[in-house]
């Protein structure tokens, strides 16, 4: 029997739980749409309990967080000779904390490229951070996506609405209120590290680490994975068929008296973002990923429409 034909796989990365469950993660949304009805098939290298999800020519699994995880799911699924991945899509879908100083909670990012904010030397010197560039580097720290692939992503994009809540808008405008609008389908640099990226310092230090990339355009978002799904989608010859789409659910900065002790010393990532009134994104959470999946499915139907 030969391989079967994908031309669609959605990757997510964060989950609660398993898919399916009602928990609204980066994926749950697009499995209920695409993915109830569907077969699904262990894959070895993908963390325990999770599989892959086929439901025609298309195809959907969640990773897990940070950048092992994500190139070891990607490499084993891509690698499965059950199915045929030569003229895939890689749809890459997640949340983000983004640009403290132009975006808003809410903001969908389609990448231009990835840099991998992990790749060099980062020392402390006298009391500051100082980061170096390994010359030698690009090919493994800096992707950058495939410009048609991504100038027309943004065309589908761009009509779909994106929105806020009134509980978030009045958290934004507290923070500053210069950035007081409703949320925006932009382009940007997506940077990646295991490290969760956060403060004026590492900020600053995010926009200095892409800068001195080749990128199209400037920093906009912080996440976990894309650098590390980039380099293995390039590895299989797939670089110019991924699409990484990323939803702001907080920024880069700590905002309204939020601390790291506060956010995440006595509570996890899941209850704290999924909690109604948290001290890092408001009520976003769902409402960003319902921002992502409104995206994500045009995007999805278009490719497997044949329209991409």
């Amino acid at each position: 029997m030969p391989p079967h034909k994908i031309k669609l796989l959605i990757v997510a990365k964060f989950e609660i739980g398993e898919l399916g469950n009602g928990q609204t993660g980066e994926g749950e949304l697009f499995y209920r749409h695409y993915f109830k009805k569907s077969e699904s098939f262990e894959i070895r290298g993908l963390c325990a309990g999770d599989r892959l999800h086929v439901c025609g020519n298309a195809a959907m699994a969640v990773t897990r967080e940070g950048k092992i995880n994500a190139a070891g799911a990607l490499s084993a699924i891509l690698s499965d000779p059950r199915f045929d991945f030569s003229d895939t899509y890689i749809l890459s879908i997640g949340c983000a904390g983004t640009d403290f100083e132009t975006t808003v909670m809410g903001d969908v990012i389609i990448g231009s490229a990835v840099v991998d904010g992990d790749y060099g030397h980062l020392i402390a010197e006298n009391g500051e951070l100082k980061w170096f560039k390994i010359e030698a580097g690009d090919q493994h720290a800096f992707k950058k996506l495939h410009p048609p692939t991504v100038v027309r992503a943004l065309q589908i994009a761009k009509s779909v609405p994106v929105s806020s809540t009134p509980k978030t808008r009045d958290f934004m405008r507290r923070f500053n209120p210069q950035l007081d609008r409703e949320p925006q389908i932009l382009t940007g640099t997506i940077f990646s590290s295991d490290n969760y990226w956060k403060g004026k310092v590492f900020h600053d230090l995010a926009k200095q680490i892409t800068s001195a990339y080749p990128c199209p355009d400037p920093y906009k978002a912080s996440e976990m994975e894309e650098s590390a799904i980039a380099v293995t989608a390039d590895k299989f010859a797939l670089l110019e068929r991924l699409i990484v789409i990323r939803v702001s659910v907080n920024l880069d900065e700590f905002m309204n008296g939020a601390t790291a002790e506060k956010l995440w010393r006595s509570r996890n990532f899941s209850d704290n973002m999924n909690s109604e009134d948290n001290c890092e994104g408001a009520d976003i959470f769902v409402p960003a990923m319902h921002n992502l999946f409104n995206v994500g499915r045009a995007v999805a139907d278009a490719i497997l429409a044949g329209t991409f």
